[in-house]
């Protein structure tokens, strides 16, 4: 998960601290994605996409007539999560 650093000014009775803080901040979207979004997160083109979905990498549903991929499966298939994890 990505880190953040934050800056946090206090005060105190006429005088100032600044203190950082750093924290781990998840990022990450979920619920679905629009093959669209997908495509471009993942830099591939549409038939890969397409290719991707039938063979099961990534997994998707469809909402009326549009495919949607599921955000978690887009991340455990760049291995930024483990396919475990929620």
């Amino acid at each position: 998960m990505p880190n953040k650093t934050v800056l946090f000014i206090s005060l105190q009775a006429g005088s100032a601290q600044l203190s950082e803080i750093n924290m781990t901040v998840d990022t990450r979207k979920t619920g679905l994605a629009g093959k669209k979004e997908a495509e471009e997160y993942l830099r591939v083109s549409r038939p890969t996409l397409n290719r991707l979905i039938k063979n099961g990498d990534l997994e998707s549903r469809n909402v009326g007539t549009e495919t949607r991929v599921t955000w978690h499966s887009v991340y455990v298939y760049l291995g930024e999560i483990e396919s475990s994890e929620q």
